[in-house]
């Protein structure tokens, strides 16, 4: 019983998503592109700052060849 409880709690939220997006489909269609837009710009924050953390590492790099 206890191994079912898991797929239990799945089926029971996966059947409340649902219904409530059948209730209101507009209201969970804009949350849904809502959140996507979010997921998107935390990854565009997060590559933007991936180029900039690399060229930081390479002038450290840099100032310590500098002093050998």
């Amino acid at each position: 019983m206890i191994q079912c409880l898991p797929a239990l709690l799945v089926r029971e939220n996966l059947q409340r998503v649902i219904t409530y997006a059948q209730k209101d489909e507009d209201e969970f269609v804009r949350r849904v592109v809502e959140n996507k837009m979010a997921l998107q710009r935390t990854a565009q924050e997060k590559a933007k700052r991936k180029p900039e953390k690399h060229e930081r590492q390479f002038s450290e790099l840099d100032a310590i060849i500098q002093r050998l």
